[in-house]
């Protein structure tokens, strides 16, 4: 089976569930627990039921405006 590149699968998931949030991140909208930024900008997300913190890049920053 073929690899699909992260814009391929991007556009086969639902855009009102999952968003991309980096280069090579796609995340469940309905796992996030919090949304805070960081010193340099980025956002910084926290998944619901993980102990690691995800980076959002400021490209995708615009998403989290609407939350």
């Amino acid at each position: 089976m073929p690899k699909k590149s992260i814009k391929e699968l991007s556009q086969e998931l639902e855009p009102n569930q999952f968003w991309q949030i980096h280069r090579s991140t796609i995340v469940n909208v309905s796992k996030i627990e919090n949304v805070s930024r960081s010193l340099t900008g980025r956002g910084i997300l926290k998944l619901k039921n993980r102990p690691d913190s995800l980076t959002v890049s400021r490209q995708y920053l615009y998403l989290f405006k609407q939350m």
